[in-house]
């Protein structure tokens, strides 16, 4: 029997693992099955310790993730709730750590988080001309962010396929459109190895970090998604995150 924490942040579901687990991307395929499973975007299994935990992030599809923002802060909210010291919060690349101010929940992070930031190259675009205004931006997981995009939830899908059947990024990649007007955006994500999201952390970090290189003065940002609403704002070295989560509840698995 498994125990696990069924939690969302913005709509972002996913089930909390404490723990290792044998084959984890055969027990997620099966777990994170929305009609033979409990369902979710993606397990998160964590390991901690005192105030530190380890964390891995697994999408629906079984895929391994190198980052789910969103995930860290749902387990951030988990441990808080269960222990309310500031935690840290370590995942294969990155250090979060999380505390409570004014009631609310801030997960911070480094700058550095941000790897790579860069115009589609003229190649891809030749070849998916939708892409001739997008950006390529490296948080830990890869991201296409396409600005003032007009495009619904279906041509976002049919992008992201398209994409795919070309094979321009095999080991996938995470799109996003967006719109802003004044200090606020709205966005929408097509996540790899998942699908349309009502929310995705890093790809609202990836639209962040492309805002701060086109508008510098623009230190923090307020980012709706379907799911809910994430504000991000830089201090000096560090960003900070404060979005909604909740747990659920705990439910029991026969794995």
């Amino acid at each position: 029997m498994l125990t696990a924490q069924k939690a969302h942040t913005n709509g972002n579901d996913f089930l909390l693992v404490e723990g290792s687990q044998h084959k984890p991307d055969e027990l997620v395929q099966k777990i994170a099955h929305r009609r033979t499973g409990i369902g979710c975007d993606q397990v998160l299994f964590y390991q901690k310790k005192n105030n530190i935990a380890q964390v891995t992030f697994f999408n629906q599809d079984g895929s391994q993730a190198a980052l789910c923002l969103n995930g860290v802060y749902a387990l951030a909210n988990h441990l808080i709730k269960q222990s309310p010291i500031s935690w840290q919060i370590e995942t294969q690349h990155h250090t979060f750590t999380s505390h409570i101010s004014n009631d609310q929940l801030h997960v911070a992070f480094r700058q550095e988080i941000i790897l790579d930031y860069r115009p589609i190259e003229r190649l891809f675009v030749e070849r998916v001309p939708t892409l001739n205004r997008a950006f390529f931006i490296s948080v830990g997981n890869h991201h296409l962010v396409l600005p003032e995009a007009d495009l619904g939830t279906l041509e976002l899908s049919e992008l992201a396929k398209e994409i795919e059947t070309k094979g321009l990024f095999p080991d996938g990649i995470n799109i996003s459109t967006f719109k802003q007007q004044n200090l606020e955006t709205q966005m929408q994500t097509h996540e790899r190895g998942v699908g349309l999201t009502l929310g995705c952390g890093s790809a609202a970090l990836a639209v962040f970090a492309h805002q701060l290189q086109q508008h510098s003065k623009h230190q923090a940002i307020t980012i709706k998604q379907p799911g809910g609403t994430v504000v991000f704002e830089k201090k000096q070295e560090n960003f900070y995150m404060h979005a909604h989560s909740q747990v659920i509840a705990t439910v029991e698995i026969n794995s």
